[in-house]
């Protein structure tokens, strides 16, 4: 949730990072650019769902989606330092997903 507000606090530096790093891939600039600019958006609502409580076995899910474009755009952009983070947050909603979760208690994290 927290990664997700503070793109979205710099979501034209970031727009513009994500432009000129994948500028050379077979991606539209207006694709980047509108991709630059939902995924902080999804990131942080779903990072808050999660930490709510709130359809929190969808929202794992979703983050594990958006954490999964984001490593293949990594690995598109040779951006490998960056995979330590996405590694960990995947790690992360995997614990979530299958140990938390299945254990029954379906909505709450505390």
């Amino acid at each position: 949730m927290i990664h997700g507000l503070y793109r979205v606090f710099m979501i034209s530096g970031y727009a513009d990072f994500v432009v000129n790093t994948f500028e050379r891939t077979y991606l539209a600039e207006s694709v980047l650019t509108i991709g630059a600019t939902l995924f902080p958006f999804l990131e942080f609502f779903t990072g808050l769902l999660i930490i709510t409580g709130t359809q929190t076995k969808k929202a794992v899910r979703t983050g594990f989606a958006i954490s999964l474009i984001m490593v293949l755009f990594i690995l598109a952009g040779s951006l490998y330092t960056r995979l330590i983070y996405h590694t960990i947050v995947l790690s992360c909603l995997f614990v979530l997903h299958f140990g938390f979760l299945s254990s029954g208690s379906k909505n709450k994290i505390i």
